[in-house]
Parts: structure tokens; C-alpha cells; sequence
């Protein structure tokens, strides 16, 4: 769940928008280890609850620089 609500941050959607995402693309559910489906928007908005945004924020940053290193 933290890899969703960090994905919502980065990628500044809705979480309807992230539901609908997740919903087309199958095999990204699976890969995230969600065997029984997608979670729902507001699934993902409970958990985002519990995550500080400032931390998910950061995560992006060191996540973004560790990227541009490796190209």
C-alpha cells in the first residue's frame, strides 16, 4: 500500500484516478501482490491516512536521484 500511496503523490492524480489505473493494468495488481484484485480508492485513501505525506515526498526525491544516477 505504501508503493500506492506513493505513486498517488508522484503522480499528483486522484485516487479515483489510481483506482481506475490499477484496474486496467492487471499484471501492475499482481506484480504488487494483490492476488484477490485492486484495492479501491478508498482503500488507498485509508492508507495514505497512515503515511505521512512529508515522508512519501522525500521517498520520491531519494528515489528520483538514486534513477538519474544509474542513467
Amino acid at each position: 500500500m505504501t508503493v500506492l500511496c506513493l505513486f498517488k503523490v508522484y503522480s499528483n492524480n486522484s485516487f479515483r484516478w489510481l483506482e481506475g489505473f490499477l484496474r486496467d493494468n492487471h499484471s501492475l495488481c499482481h506484480e504488487l501482490g494483490f492476488e484477490e484484485g485492486c484495492p479501491s480508492y478508498e482503500t488507498i485513501r485509508r492508507a495514505m491516512l497512515h503515511v505521512e505525506e512529508s515522508y512519501l515526498r522525500s521517498l520520491k526525491k531519494k528515489i528520483l536521484a538514486e534513477l538519474k544516477n544509474v542513467g
